[in-house]
């Protein structure tokens, strides 16, 4: 855009070999163009991040929200690798999966790349069980239901994901844990594949978008789905399940419920 040039070079920000020059002027090989960017400040983030469990090849975490797993956008320092690189400096931790940025609970990283080839294979044969808990508007006909919906793996020009017949196969399986008298229901989710934005797209498929889900709910909102100060993602990694690289034996984490899931018998 040549009106930001022209802003950065009036402020200084903009120069050529140590000068400021004229936007017209000839480049050629050997300039050293210095563009400085204004200094900003990173969103506020949620830091209260959780150890579930720990051994030689793995750290389990319970991830808060709104938190980005990785740098992205506009968090570079606020983000939870970062924030894992500063607590354990002498760890290069991979996460197993993905786990959105507004969504909160388990993440499983590694502590080692056998560790690594293990356990992020399970996660491609779709061998790993997982449980999220979910709150969403409206109430399901059935106790049990499922949702086959393909989804794009390109972002559309809103930036979201989105349905599509040509997309990728995605599979989620649901039960009702709770049907509340404010029109709201708890619901138990079991994604089999694992697409970006799954569970989300799939309920707002079905009429059930997640309770303050402000990129695929009832109020979409064009921040790229992050929730805003004023709502919280409804959407909890619960619980996961595979085998440990340690011992080949079936290993299971449990996160504790948000406060909005009230799954007591």
């Amino acid at each position: 855009e040549p009106a930001r040039w022209s802003d950065a070079l009036a402020e200084g920000r903009l120069k050529v070999d140590g000068r400021s020059f004229e936007l017209d002027e000839n480049a050629f090989g050997g300039m050293e163009v210095l563009y400085t960017i204004e200094g900003r400040t990173e969103p506020a983030v949620a830091t209260d991040i959780r150890v579930i469990g720990m051994d030689q090849d793995l750290v389990v975490l319970q991830k808060p929200a709104p938190l980005a797993v990785h740098p992205c956008g506009r968090f570079n320092k606020n983000t939870l690798l970062k924030l894992i690189e500063m607590a354990w400096p002498e760890e290069r931790l991979r996460p197993a999966h993905r786990i959105d940025a507004a969504t909160t609970g388990i993440l499983v990283l590694t502590r080692n790349k056998k560790a690594a080839h293990f356990v992020q294979s399970q996660f491609a044969n779709r061998t790993v069980k997982k449980t999220y808990l979910v709150k969403a508007e409206g109430n399901p006909e059935r106790d049990a239901f499922s949702v086959d919906a393909k989804i794009d793996l390109a972002v559309g020009d809103s930036g979201r994901r989105q349905l599509s017949g040509e997309g990728a196969e995605a599979h989620t399986d649901f039960e009702v844990v709770r049907r509340y008298d404010d029109g709201t229901c708890l619901l138990f989710a079991h994604p089999i594949s694992g697409r970006t934005n799954q569970i989300r797209l799939h309920l707002q498929a079905c009429g059930l978008p997640i309770v303050g889900d402000n990129a695929y709910g009832a109020d979409e909102d064009v921040e790229g789905g992050m929730v805003s100060d004023k709502t919280t993602l409804h959407l909890h990694a619960h619980s996961i399940e595979f085998v440990h690289p340690a011992n080949s034996k079936l290993a299971r984490y449990e996160a504790n419920s948000p406060d909005w899931a009230d799954i007591a018998d």
